[in-house]
């Protein structure tokens, strides 16, 4: 059983060990999951449909934890300021969080992770996912973040998982350019 564990010393080695193994997990399941439902190779049944949207937004959700938790993580959780390079502060170099993926959060929260009586609210289009724009508004963030990453924190296998699911996703049509760190 995991028990919220103190802050552990995050040397250099620990952020590139944890990033190659726990951070490339969620992002290429993210973007896995995203192309399996965008750009599918068969015909799903409702069934898999809903297991690899569940899977798409729990793996959406850690990741924007990750990217944008401004209040109360916990002293264990992994932030993106973690792997910066010295000098940056990620609260004030990243983009804004885009509403599209606000919502995302909020759905999440409500229609996913928890069994809530709100559900029975949803109307039958509402249940639907943007995932085009969730991808979209998803891209330019996460190339803020290993643009300006230092490389001895953050393992490669993120950066070259980010950049071979956003090529899937610009021949899909998805997205026109991966946009720059800037």
């Amino acid at each position: 059983m995991l028990l919220l564990m103190a802050k552990p010393e995050l040397t250099n080695s620990f952020l590139l060990e944890f990033s190659g193994e726990h951070l490339a997990y969620e992002v290429e399941n993210f973007f896995a999951c995203a192309a399996e439902l965008l750009v599918p190779h068969g015909n799903y049944s409702l069934n898999i449909r809903n297991a690899l949207l569940s899977g798409f937004t729990m793996h959406a959700r850690s990741i924007l934890f990750f990217l944008y938790a401004d209040k109360n993580p916990k002293p264990d959780d992994a932030l993106a300021q973690d792997f910066l390079r010295d000098g940056l502060t990620w609260s004030k170099i990243r983009p804004d969080m885009p509403e599209s993926l606000r919502l995302l959060q909020r759905r999440v929260g409500k229609e996913i992770v928890h069994l809530t009586y709100s559900r029975m609210e949803v109307s039958e289009s509402a249940r639907e996912w943007n995932l085009g724009q969730i991808i979209c508004d998803f891209v330019p963030v996460f190339a803020k973040f290993t643009g300006n990453s230092d490389r001895a924190k953050l393992h490669e296998n993120v950066i070259e998982s980010g950049n071979r699911w956003m090529s899937v996703f610009m021949r899909a049509g998805l997205i026109e350019r991966v946009p720059g760190p800037t």
